[in-house]
Parts: C-alpha cells; sequence; structure tokens
C-alpha cells in the first residue's frame, strides 16, 4: 500500500528542516531524530537495512535499538564510559533509529528525565508508527499507548501514525491531535487464488484442485 515509502519522505523532510539553511534551530543544538517504530525485533532488523540501503548516500545514520542489537553494538564498538557506547539519547552521529515499542519508551522516559518535554521537541524531529493498530494488543499495547501519550504531551513533536486494518481511524486522529489520510488505492490488483485437493487418499497431495481466481481492485 505505500506506507514505508510516506514514512520514508516524512521522516526525510524533517531531517532536512532540522539541518538545513532556513532552519531556526541554534547552532549548538544537539541534531534531532526521526525515529521510525514497529512492534517486532524482527521488523527493526528489516527496517534498518532498508534505511540504511536507502540513506546511506545522504550520510545519515541509521541505528537500530532492541535488546540485543544494543548488546552486540556494546561489544562490537565499545565506549569510553564503562564498556558502553553512547545511548541513543547521547549519540549526536545518529539520524534515524529504528525501535521497538520499548526501546522508543526508554528513549523518551530518557529524555524527559534529563529536560523534560523541552528536551523531548529538541531531540525528536519525526517519529513513524508503523502498525498503530497494535495498540489494542493485550500483552504489549501498553507500552505503545504509553509512548503516544509522551508524545502527545510533550507538544509539537511530529507523529505520524500508520495503518492498513484500524477501522476507528477518526478516533485514532482525534486522540492524537492528528490529520487523517486515508486511501484505498491499490498500484496493483490483489488476486485472491482459493485451491481445495480432490478427496481421496493419496490424491489428497498429488492432484490440487483449480479453482478460477477472483481479482479485486479496491
Amino acid at each position: 500500500g505505500g506506507k514505508t515509502l510516506v514514512a520514508e519522505l516524512l521522516m526525510a523532510l524533517a531531517l532536512w528542516r532540522s539541518r538545513g539553511l532556513g532552519s531556526r534551530r541554534p547552532r549548538d543544538a544537539p541534531p534531532q531524530l526521526a525515529l521510525y517504530v514497529v512492534p517486532l525485533k524482527a521488523l527493526v532488523q528489516e527496517k534498518h537495512k532498508h534505511f540504511a540501503d536507502v540513506w546511506q548516500d545522504y550520510g545519515w545514520r541509521v541505528r537500530e535499538c532492541h535488546g540485543e542489537a544494543e548488546e552486540a553494538r556494546r561489544a562490537r564498538e565499545g565506549s569510553d564510559r564503562a564498556g558502553r557506547p553512547p545511548r541513543l539519547a547521547e549519540d549526536a552521529s545518529a539520524d534515524v533509529a529504528v525501535m521497538t515499542w520499548e526501546a522508543a519508551n526508554a528513549l523518551v522516559d530518557e529524555l524527559h528525565a534529563s529536560g523534560g518535554a523541552a528536551l523531548v521537541r529538541a531531540r525528536v524531529a519525526c517519529v513513524v508508527v508503523d502498525e498503530v493498530h497494535q495498540l489494542s494488543d493485550a500483552s504489549r499495547g501498553a507500552q505503545l499507548e504509553s509512548f503516544l501519550c509522551k508524545l502527545v504531551a510533550a507538544r509539537r513533536v511530529q507523529v505520524v501514525a500508520m495503518t492498513a486494518t484500524a477501522s476507528n481511524l477518526e478516533a485514532l486522529a482525534g486522540w492524537l491531535g492528528a490529520a487523517l489520510y486515508a486511501t484505498d488505492f491499490r498500484p496493483t490488483a490483489l488476486d485472491y487464488h482459493v485451491a481445495t485437493p480432490p478427496l481421496g487418499g493419496p490424491k489428497l497431495f498429488r492432484e490440487p484442485a483449480r479453482f478460477p481466481a477472483f481479482t479485486w481492485t479496491g
């Protein structure tokens, strides 16, 4: 559906604005981050590789943030302080961070503890939350809700919440104080193929039946 492309464009725009010649940020202000937040470590790894490939020509550094990634980074890079590399909140070399909900929540907590909402606004240029419909997840949805509440409370932090399946989009947009953009456009047709095997012993695995394909163009 093109959600990732939308995220890339908005993150890039936020970074360019924060680093551009027309930026009103003080010259000594810390560089701002674009955050891409997903529910699973596997998605963090996938998107980290993708963004690193997309933005390497711009010189933007993409950091992967989840528990195992941080442990591996400590072992790989070391640090000037007790064997630990810079925490993301202090890492001036990072431009984009791809994170799990828990890592994102921890980052905002640390920024709040160090400088309140003002430091959150100073360090975070844009936050993209993919699969935001998983707010309803019984086991971990509270982590995402807590993270979003802190961003809303900080004010003036751009939040891009993306989903392909949520039904209460108006309510979600109202809660976030966001504009709603919805589309049912699909660049390619979606084909549904349904096949059932014939009955009768071994033929079950050797002779799959063929049904006509139905094409959905919505």
